[in-house]
């Protein structure tokens, strides 16, 4: 009996110091290498902004965060069917990065929103294949994720389906604006400006959205994101990870990652939005993390 009570006073006193942790935004951000941007989604208000980066440091390849965008592209040119069932088969990680998933085992059959949720690369090298690499480009541009005077580095094929599946570092885009796009899925298709003003207005297909939030939202309760839910303890999130390639004075590191996530809260008209981009991460597990706190945090405050 008196073993059990021990115990139980272990766990109220672990729930107290993590309880604690989550409501001091000075610790969790302690040690931190990276950028946080946190905004409503709903105005384009930014709540708050952390950034231990040097400023020349903005722009970055945001790995398969750029899948939304890529399945925006397909949907256009009528090349997306999110009921159509696709196998992720195991792969040796000896295969060309161009055709496995980065989960060598395999996804098994999925749907579209298993594939988004899993961040399934091989769904996505199979669904860019079909996509004409200009309508990506401008679907880019609608978002304001690059300017109209881009001009791609992209000379092959191959290159282009490593670019929409976020496999490689040749786009990269301002993180701020990447969650601003992210945003507007969510605030009835309108796109603001990093000053708060409306920048683009969209109408967004209600059935890609839908299957866009629940692959998102699949993400958070059983995939990629899972470990950021694990750590919101008030409300369901909407998630999306990305895994961008680590380059350090042009010198590729095939240990170490970009980690990103990016989180929503709550499920139905999100109110809050995190943006979470560690310098150093092995896959996305360190973004998920992080954002999950910050998440958390700001859930807290503003309930």
């Amino acid at each position: 009996m008196r073993s059990k009570a021990l115990l139980f006073i272990l766990l109220f006193l672990i729930v107290l110091m993590n309880a604690a942790r989550a409501d001091d935004l000075d610790l969790l951000l302690k040690d931190f290498s990276g950028i946080c941007c946190v905004i409503n989604p709903q105005n384009g208000q930014e709540l708050f902004y952390y950034n231990s980066l040097p400023d020349s440091e903005l722009c970055f390849p945001i790995g398969s965060t750029i899948k939304v965008f890529t399945s925006i592209a397909a949907h256009r040119q009528g090349v997306l069917d999110p009921e159509e069932i696709f196998v992720c088969a195991p792969t040796s990680i000896d295969s060309p990065i161009t055709k496995r998933c980065w989960y060598t085992p395999g996804h098994g059959t999925q749907s579209y929103v298993e594939a988004l949720g899993n961040s399934c690369n091989a769904y996505f090298l199979n669904l860019a294949e079909k996509v004409d690499f200009k309508m990506f480009l401008e679907t880019l541009q609608d978002y304001k994720l690059i300017d109209n005077n881009y001009k791609p580095c992209q000379n092959n094929r191959e290159s282009q389906v490593r670019a929409m599946v976020g496999i490689d570092n040749s786009i990269r885009v301002s993180l701020k604006s990447l969650l601003l796009a992210y945003g507007s899925l969510f605030n009835g298709g309108v796109l603001y400006s990093g000053s708060g003003e409306k920048a683009a207005a969209f109408s967004l297909d209600t059935e890609l959205l839908k299957s866009i939030c629940e692959g998102m939202e699949y993400s958070a309760y059983s995939g990629t994101s899972i470990e950021a839910q694990k750590r919101v303890m008030l409300s369901r999130i909407l998630a999306k990870t990305g895994t961008a390639p680590y380059y350090l004075d042009d010198k590729y590191d095939p240990v170490k990652t970009r980690a990103l996530f990016l989180g929503f809260a709550p499920v139905e008209k999100p109110l809050l939005a995190v943006l979470v981009f560690a310098l150093e991460g092995t896959g996305a597990k360190e973004g998920a993390i992080k954002g999950g706190e910050i998440l958390e945090y700001f859930i807290r405050k503003y309930r």
